[in-house]
């Protein structure tokens, strides 16, 4: 799977970073501005192309989140889409790639990786929205 999306740097969520407790992703602003025709994107998938991940204390769980808002800092989320990883059979599979479909409902979308567990890290390469 991996390579089958291209990453479009106007709907890039992150790039390269490394993530060992909960944060959101590193693009300048903090999200992609969709506009005020964000209705017009109604089918989206946030495409999470991973790296190392660690999973050595069998406790660690990252959950890959495409969150919506209609302002900036995100204090109201309008939508929230995730897949949750808890192995590293999970990310095999797929190449390493993550997928969470979405549906914009809101104007702001942005990444967001929640972690838990003993040592979780886990290493985003590249993340970003495409339209289906």
């Amino acid at each position: 799977m991996k390579g089958s999306f291209i990453p479009d740097n106007d709907l890039l969520l992150a790039e390269a970073q490394t993530v060992t407790s909960s944060a959101a992703g590193n693009v300048s602003a903090g999200y992609v501005d969709l506009g005020t025709d964000y209705a017009d994107w109604p089918s989206m998938v946030g495409v999470f192309e991973i790296g190392t991940t660690d999973f050595a204390d069998a406790d660690e769980t990252y959950e890959y989140k495409v969150q919506f808002s209609n302002v900036t800092n995100f204090a109201t989320i309008e939508g929230e889409y995730s897949q949750t990883v808890s192995s590293q059979a999970e990310l095999d599979p797929n190449n390493s790639t993550v997928l969470v479909p979405a549906r914009a409902t809101g104007r702001y979308a942005r990444a967001y990786i929640t972690v838990t567990g003993t040592s979780p890290s886990t290493v985003v390469s590249v993340a970003s929205l495409n339209k289906e």
